[in-house]
């Protein structure tokens, strides 16, 4: 009924959220960023009207140098796969270079999972969580700003507590 109301959602009015994540290393201590408890997380939050390819690209680009630069402890992880659905800004030969042409000690390489099959995307049961938590939150008259506060909050606070484990597993039952 909301999206119903003239003025709440049109094309500029949208707030876009990126996100990745690890689902965390079973053998790395609870304390350990890269473990179960505190798995590792990347998410941008805009204010704009679509996705485009370096939008995407540039979020890729600082998850790759982050997992270069943040190596897991004891981890000899050299082979990382990205893991997106079929949106054009995601299979834009551009986004492949960032990932597949990199000077880097790691191979990433991205996999694009089969179209309309999102229950082979955990990424899609992380925001079925993000919508759960926003409807808890979400009080009437909140801004666009308010909107991406608590975005942010929810994927900052996200994984503590073995929620994105628990999300993992679920997703790979039906695989």
């Amino acid at each position: 009924m909301r999206v119903r109301v003239v003025g709440n959602y049109y094309q500029m009015n949208k707030i876009l959220v990126l996100l990745a994540f690890e689902p965390g290393g079973p053998t790395l201590p609870d304390h350990v960023d890269g473990s179960v408890a505190h798995p590792r997380r990347w998410f941008q939050v805009f204010h704009t009207s679509g996705t485009s390819a370096f939008m995407i690209s540039n979020f890729i680009d600082h998850i790759c140098r982050d997992l270069e630069q943040n190596p897991v402890p004891g981890g000899l992880v050299d082979e990382r796969y990205i893991l997106y659905d079929n949106l054009s800004a995601h299979l834009s030969p551009y986004v492949a270079q960032i990932m597949e042409l990199r000077d880097s000690p790691n191979k990433f390489m991205g996999i694009a999972r089969p179209p309309y099959q999102p229950k082979y995307g955990p990424t899609e049961y992380v925001f079925c969580y993000l919508a759960a938590q926003l409807q808890k939150m979400c009080r009437p008259g909140w801004s666009l700003e308010d909107l991406r506060i608590a975005i942010e909050q929810i994927l900052s606070e996200f994984g503590c507590e073995g929620v994105s484990d628990r999300i993992f597993r679920h997703a790979l039952v039906g695989i």
